[in-house]
């Protein structure tokens, strides 16, 4: 498989299903990009999912997640999609993480977080709703619903040798590998190695995607 300097990973972590899935659909962001390279990926917060409903149910309104039909108790499978982080949002079952899940999720695959923030969405767009007037008055303040991203790398080629062997890629190897995610990138010039360790700063490259990704929402930078 060839290696790239960055890859983007968005709405595609949120099918429901087995978590190994999950962990092979980011196992295999890990291989492609090079060591020292980054992976940005924005995942659905359960957090804000929980926080959305409660504030729905405050304003007794009907909000975009449902447990049940039609008011009915849920089903016991239905509890055991809650206990997954699988909910139904506008009908449609969607895996959500928790933050701290996300980022065992990525460790596990040999990616470390370099940073991770909420990108926050305005109610109108959270309810599905064509314009601000129809959002129920105290439902327009702060804090608003979110999404999590991630901006995770691989760790670089001599970090890699002190830790080690991946697990994850040794236990893998005999498994089926899903397809490539991702384009070729343009090649390198002047005849560089495309395996070559990356700096331990974002390029100007990645910083423009990243801030493109950040200006398409508010975001604001929780702690690690």
């Amino acid at each position: 498989m060839e290696s790239y300097n960055f890859a983007v990973l968005t709405n595609v972590l949120i099918a429901p299903g087995d978590p190994n899935l999950h962990q092979r659909m980011l196992l295999n962001a890990y291989r492609s990009v090079c060591p020292g390279g980054r992976v940005l990926c924005i995942v659905p917060a359960w957090e804000s999912a929980m926080y959305v409903n409660m504030r729905c149910d405050e304003e007794k309104y009907e909000g975009p997640y449902s447990v049940g039909v039609a008011g009915q108790k849920p089903t016991r499978a239905e509890g055991a999609d809650v206990v997954k982080g699988i909910l139904r949002r506008s009908g449609v079952r969607t895996k959500h993480y928790l933050e701290p899940e996300f980022r065992h999720l990525a460790a596990k695959v040999g990616l470390q977080v370099e940073m991770c923030e909420r990108v926050e969405y305005s109610w109108r767009s959270e309810l599905g709703l064509s314009s601000d007037c129809q959002v129920p008055p105290r439902l327009q303040d702060s804090p608003l619903p979110w999404d999590w991203l991630f901006l995770l790398q691989r760790p670089g080629s001599e970090e890699t040798k002190r830790q080690g062997s991946n697990p994850a890629l040794i236990q893998s190897d005999s498994e089926t590998r899903l397809p490539k995610l991702f384009q070729n990138k343009a090649s390198p010039s002047r005849g560089a190695d495309s395996s070559q360790e990356l700096s331990a700063k974002p390029t100007d490259s990645q910083k423009s995607l990243f801030n493109l990704i950040r200006g398409a929402g508010s975001v604001s930078q929780c702690d690690l």
